[in-house]
């Protein structure tokens, strides 16, 4: 139950990390290259990430709004 106390945490600096792996790793291999050349401009390539980055967002709400103090009152009660 401690475990949900961290999940606010853990879950947005996991979805940096990977965001800014996988945008590395686009530059590095000259896609993000290919796909500026074709036409497609940041604002296009923000649209995916916020359809990721939203239920991430709505998650973490409530873990930290409901979830978490559910599970601090939970393990108060069981100790």
């Amino acid at each position: 139950l401690q475990f949900v106390a961290y999940l606010p945490i853990i879950l947005p600096l996991a979805l940096m990390l990977g965001l800014l792996l996988a945008l590395a790793r686009l530059y590095r291999d000259s896609e993000m290259a290919v796909i500026t050349a074709i036409g497609v401009g940041p604002r296009r390539m923000l649209r995916p990430m916020l359809m990721l980055v939203v239920p991430v967002v709505v998650i973490i709400g409530l873990c930290s709004l409901w979830l978490g103090p559910w599970a601090s009152r939970t393990a108060e009660t069981m100790l």
